[in-house]
Parts: C-alpha cells; sequence; structure tokens
C-alpha cells in the first residue's frame, strides 16, 4: 500500500494522478515512467519515499510528465488508449490490460501534410472519437495557465516577462538583475542603462559583501 494518499482522473487518453506530499525537494526527487509502470522517488525534510506503481494500462513513457509542488506532486500519464481506466493501478498478479488500438504517437513532422492532420483514435465515446490535435492543445492551455508556487512561481513569471520582452527590455534586466545581487529587476532601460544599479536588500534586512 501506498505511504503517499492519492487520487486521479481520465481524461480521454490522459490520466492525472496527484500525490498529496508537503515540502518534497525538486533537485532530490524525481519520477520515472515505462510502459506498463511508474517510479516515485521523492525526498523531503528527514525521509525518502521511493515507490513503484504497476499501472492498469499501458502508456507512452515519453509523453508522461511530472510536476512538483508546494503540497502536492501531479503525474500524467499518456495511455496507449482511450480506453477507461476502473482503477489506476493493478496487483502483480494480474496482466496489464491490453491496449490494441491506434498508437497515439503522431506523425512525424518531415510527412507531407501532418501538421494539417486531425488525429481521431477509438474511444468509449458513442457519437463521436476523440480529436487528439484538440485533447493536445486543451492539455498545453491548462500547463500554461496551471498556478505555479513558491520560487518556481516567481522564477515562471521572470522568464515570462524577459520572454516577451524587446530586446532593450531584456538588457535592462540583465543589467539591474546582476548589479544588484538580484534585488532589483528593471525593465526600463531609461532608468538603469546609463548608471550603476545599487543594491536593495528587502526591508529588515542588510546587505554585507563576503571578504575574499
Amino acid at each position: 500500500m501506498s505511504q503517499i494518499r492519492f487520487d486521479f482522473y481520465q481524461k480521454d487518453n490522459i490520466i492525472c494522478v496527484t500525490f498529496y506530499v508537503k515540502n518534497v525537494s525538486h533537485d532530490e526527487s524525481n519520477v520515472s515512467f515505462d510502459e506498463s509502470s511508474f517510479n516515485i522517488n521523492l525526498k523531503i525534510p528527514n525521509a525518502e519515499i521511493s515507490e513503484s506503481y504497476l499501472l492498469y494500462g499501458k502508456v507512452v513513457p515519453s509523453r508522461c510528465s511530472y510536476k512538483i509542488f508546494g503540497t502536492k506532486v501531479e503525474i500524467k500519464l499518456f495511455s496507449e488508449s482511450f480506453i477507461k481506466w476502473p482503477k489506476l493501478v493493478r496487483s502483480p498478479e494480474e496482466p496489464a490490460t491490453i491496449n490494441a488500438v491506434a498508437s497515439v504517437n503522431p506523425a512525424p513532422s518531415g510527412d507531407a501534410g501532418a501538421a494539417n492532420v486531425v488525429r481521431s483514435y477509438p474511444s468509449s465515446a458513442k457519437k463521436h472519437p476523440a480529436d487528439w490535435n484538440k485533447l493536445e492543445a486543451e492539455v498545453l492551455k491548462e500547463e500554461k495557465e496551471e498556478k505555479k508556487e513558491g520560487d518556481e512561481g516567481l522564477n515562471h513569471l521572470f522568464q515570462n516577462i524577459f520572454k516577451d520582452g524587446t530586446p532593450e527590455q531584456q538588457r535592462a534586466m540583465i543589467k539591474s538583475f546582476t548589479e544588484s545581487g538580484g534585488t532589483v529587476l528593471s525593465t526600463n532601460w531609461d532608468e538603469v542603462g546609463n548608471k550603476k544599479v545599487d543594491v536593495q536588500p528587502p526591508d529588515g534586512m542588510e546587505f554585507k559583501k563576503w571578504d575574499s
């Protein structure tokens, strides 16, 4: 039985799993995938959690992913088919469900007209097969809109500002952040371009240089 509480839900061929665990180290934790299982190795304060999960069905490892947040770890599994999973894990005595349907791997980018192909696959839907292009767009949108937490959220915000900025704004960000020791981030080149940006520590803190 898992040491960690988790739940899951399925949307077409995507299975979303949430493990509820706090203070997981981003640098010392990882999740690995193969076609019929995944392994979690989580480092938390004063403990390590290592568990393996045999999956009900088979997945595409290269499309599976995970994200670590302050209070949870989210995993997205891409099933080989659109068959509904009644449960996430199986016992070692149970065989993995055989998904005898079309692969969900996209067509190679070099194929003529690949970008215009609507990828539909067998599913349990009675009226229409699932549209993979639409599903993939929805997942990308969810990931883009997903709220980041803590340092990850702050870094994500800075990355988006830098990515969307003009070359002049990018120069201002690099100059202000570097010269201020990471305490100032400005996008105004007119303000920081012709002068050195001083260190501005947070209220109640004092900046000190280390003796070499």
